[in-house]
């Protein structure tokens, strides 16, 4: 084997091998790739080169996809991990206490709870409100 031939993995074509072989002799020439900027030149591969060059690019390509979705799994087995947390604390933990008629309520009985409630948060929020301006009029804050 020649010194300045960069020997090549076993598993390599012929195509590879030569390439191989021509970037190591400096055969491909500075027109393909560029030191300097490091674009290589794709108009001056060979449809051989350029069919070994299709090969590591669809093979990165699809390992970078991969890698993604491996990457999108584990983030949403760290997320329904933490939902699932949530979960199981708050089925621990006992009902509001005067809250336990709501379970067997029937839909009449939860609006008409839901309504109360409403009404008796208005009536608070007045009742505040007539305080702060009788505070405000008396000339003081509250």
């Amino acid at each position: 084997m020649n010194t300045t031939q960069r020997e090549s993995p076993p598993s390599a074509t012929n195509a590879e091998r030569t390439i191989s072989n021509q970037v190591a002799t400096g055969e491909l020439g500075p027109s393909v790739v560029d030191p300097v900027d490091s674009r290589a030149d794709f108009t001056q591969l060979s449809p051989e080169a350029w069919d070994v060059c299709m090969r590591y690019y669809s093979s990165g390509y699809r390992k970078g996809l991969e890698r993604g979705r491996e990457l999108a799994d584990s983030e949403a087995r760290q997320l329904w991990r933490e939902a699932g947390a949530v979960v199981k604390g708050l089925a621990g933990r006992d009902a509001r206490p005067g809250s336990e008629w709501m379970q067997f309520a029937t839909s009449q009985e939860l609006t008409a709870a839901a309504e109360k409630r409403r009404a008796d948060d208005i009536a608070r929020f007045r009742k505040a409100q007539a305080a702060d301006h009788a505070a405000y009029v008396a000339g003081g804050a509250r």
